[in-house]
């Protein structure tokens, strides 16, 4: 749980650099990598940010994925989030909904 606390920790604390615009500046010191996040639900749909490690954005697509979760309808529908670290793929998050009867 520890482990959690600290990964989200230091995703708001990346957050907040980069709208104060220190994130550029604290990237030399730290050595963070730019992960991009990649939503296909027939369209395409990405964005990018600074974390410190995989583990960041990890818990960053998890909370993607409840994000979007909510646009799903009960007559079915699918879509995918892809985790990207600098042109690397990480993760593969596949969400489908299927009305069985």
């Amino acid at each position: 749980m520890a482990e959690v606390e600290d990964a989200l920790a230091s995703a708001a604390e990346l957050r907040f650099q980069q709208r104060l615009g220190t994130h550029v500046r604290l990237r030399s010191f730290t050595g963070m990598a730019r992960y991009s996040f990649k939503i296909e639900d027939g369209e395409e749909f990405s964005d990018s940010e600074e974390l410190p490690d995989d583990e960041a954005a990890w818990y960053q697509a998890l909370r993607t994925v409840r994000d979007i979760e909510s646009t799903l309808r009960s007559t079915g529908g699918a879509w995918s989030l892809v985790v990207v670290r600098e042109g690397d793929p990480l993760y593969r998050i596949d969400v489908r909904a299927q009305k069985l009867s």
